[in-house]
């Protein structure tokens, strides 16, 4: 039986290992686990390769029978690329149906990346869901959904889509080398991996009784 101090210790379980993997991410890790518990959209703002779609990955791992969706947006993103193309078995009856299934209106969770780049067409649809969490008039199981962007929209038109993100935040780049001290120490107790060869240094001498090629 679920209670709720069992919750609270299989939260706090999360938040310590994501505190563990992701240095610096504080303030994101609490704002995705507060989505999560209280079902609302969070909003990462940073430049790329920040490690924000490898957060929601690494939390939804922890979710039991969680469908999950992430995808990149674009101009040029089509709602059937976000919703799922339509149903040729439907049409032939003269009905207009997509085939959500692996799609935006089937997940429990969902990362768009760039999630301001989108289209008109993709933005409808993704306000539907993500407000009324319905989708062409029939519900949809989303329970939070996480968007990422390199900056802040400055087109009004976009403001609609900004505001169902309540809880946002910064990504930034580690910068403390206090930071990167412990995750060297982290990755030395995981165990040895391949060394890197600092630049300028040559190639590595070969093991005793290695046959060198002519």
């Amino acid at each position: 039986m679920t209670t709720p101090s069992t919750v609270r210790d299989t939260f706090n379980q999360i938040r310590a290992g994501l505190l563990k993997t992701y240095v610096e991410r504080a303030d994101p890790i609490e704002c995705i686990l507060l989505a999560t518990l209280a079902q609302q959209h969070v909003l990462f703002i940073g430049p790329p390769g920040t490690g924000k779609s490898h957060l929601v990955t690494s939390l939804t791992r922890c979710i039991t029978g969680c469908d999950t969706y992430v995808t990149l947006l674009s101009k040029y993103t089509t709602e059937d690329e976000l919703c799922g193309p339509c149903k040729l078995s439907a049409l032939k009856l003269d009905r207009f149906e997509r085939a959500t299934a692996g799609h935006l209106p089937t997940a429990h969770v969902a990362f768009l990346d760039e999630v301001f780049k989108a289209n008109a067409a993709c933005l409808n649809a993704t306000l539907s869901i993500t407000n009324e969490r319905q989708y062409k008039g029939q519900p949809v199981p989303l329970r939070f959904l996480a968007g990422a962007s390199n900056e802040l929209p400055d087109d009004e038109t976009l403001g609609a889509m900004f505001d169902r993100f309540l809880l946002r935040t910064t990504v930034d780049y580690v910068k403390a080398e206090a930071s990167w001290a412990a995750r060297d120490a982290l990755a030395r107790r995981l165990g040895p991996g391949p060394r890197r060869r600092p630049q300028g240094e040559g190639p590595p001498e070969p093991a005793r009784g290695a046959r060198e090629d002519p």
